[in-house]
C-alpha cells in the first residue's frame, strides 16, 4: 500500500471558537477543521467569521447529522462537510 503523504502543518488547535478566532488571525492557516457544536461560540459563528477570509478553506467534522447546520456551512462556503460515526 502506498503511503500518501501531504504537505500540512498544524499551526495549532483551540477547543472552542473564540479561542480560534485570533489563533487564525495569528497563524492565518490554509485551512480550518471545526466541529459545530462548541462552547462559548460555537463553529457556525467560526464559519461565518471565516467567510470574510475566502483565502482561508473550511472543512466541518461533525457528528450532529442536521441537514439544517450542512446547508448554514455550505452558504458560508464551507468546502465538505463530514459526519463523524
Amino acid at each position: 500500500m502506498n503511503s500518501l503523504s501531504i504537505p500540512f502543518e498544524l499551526v495549532g488547535e483551540a477547543s472552542n471558537g473564540e479561542i480560534a478566532i485570533p489563533l487564525i488571525e495569528q497563524q492565518c492557516p490554509s485551512l480550518v477543521i471545526t466541529d459545530i457544536r462548541m462552547p462559548q461560540y460555537d463553529g457556525l459563528e467560526l464559519i461565518k467569521y471565516l467567510y470574510n477570509h475566502p483565502h482561508i478553506k473550511t472543512i466541518v467534522l461533525s457528528g450532529y447529522n442536521d441537514f439544517k447546520y450542512a446547508q448554514t456551512a455550505l452558504k458560508y462556503g464551507v468546502k465538505d462537510f463530514l459526519l463523524k460515526q
